[in-house]
């Protein structure tokens, strides 16, 4: 027992002797060596190289600006009312190269999937037993787009966030396709205009080789205008306005190679 106590009051002599001892060298730090600094190392994930290789994935939305189709009873004399615009739910596939860091040139393909209906004025109609009830009939529009399309973007800025600017070009495969839920008739249209983008964002890099990617700019396809005439009172013709245009949203990730 005796020994016990001597070793514990040797313990606490030596533990007393150690905290002095830090407490003298934090005086002569303001209290750093005690407690150790807080303030973290500032590391730059972006290596700023003047030439590299990437490639990015990104799933994008286009909000349509200008109508993508019109349904009218009259297509010899009006245009129509604009289908309700929806929203567009995309993936895209770029692959870019850097010039002296700043520059960056890029290839893209992606697939768009654009749908919307709109309704016509209720009909009455006949079930088992001559009740007549009213049901809700559509003018339903599928389209598909895969752009392929080649840009240049500007990038402001070595550290892990980087502004850049940019614009693109190329074609676009346009599948548009008009049914009915009250007519067996149907409307395919399909055509390869040429097509537009430009583009403002920026990358964070959360790793050397890696980031995040967020896009906002401007979409538009050089289409013509052109008309799907039903010759039927009773189903609606379709109007396709020329130049349709769309603000497109990105985000993704990005690798480099």
């Amino acid at each position: 027992m005796a020994f016990s106590r001597k070793a514990a009051f040797a313990g606490i002599f030596l533990m007393l002797l150690h905290w002095s001892s830090d407490y003298a060298l934090a005086k002569k730090k303001d209290f750093k060596g005690l407690f150790g600094s807080y303030r973290r190392e500032k590391f730059t994930e972006n290596e700023g190289n003047a030439s590299d290789v990437g490639m990015d994935i990104m799933l994008s939305t286009l909000y349509p600006l200008t109508s993508f189709a019109n349904t009218t009873t009259t297509p010899t004399t009006d245009l129509g009312a604009p289908m309700p615009g929806t929203i567009s739910f995309n993936v895209e596939l770029n692959f870019y190269k850097t010039w002296n860091y700043n520059l960056l040139t890029y290839l893209s393909i992606g697939h768009y999937a654009y749908d919307s209906r709109s309704p016509v004025a209720n009909q009455p109609a006949t079930e088992g037993g001559g009740t007549a009830v009213l049901y809700t009939q559509y003018n339903l529009l599928d389209m598909r787009i895969i752009p392929v399309m080649a840009g240049v973007k500007y990038r402001f800025g070595r550290s892990d966030f980087v502004p850049y600017i940019g614009a693109g070009a190329g074609v676009s495969f346009i599948t548009r396709d008009i049914t009915y839920n009250y007519s067996n008739l149907t409307h395919t249209d399909s055509s390869t205009p040429l097509t537009f983008q430009a583009s403002g964002g920026f990358e964070f890099f959360f790793a050397p080789g890696a980031g995040l990617r967020i896009e906002l700019g401007a979409w538009m396809a050089l289409l013509g205008s052109s008309t799907k005439n039903t010759n039927s009172v009773l189903v609606e013709s379709i109007v396709y306005p020329e130049n349709p245009l769309a603000i497109r949203y990105a985000s993704g990730i990005f690798f480099l190679f």
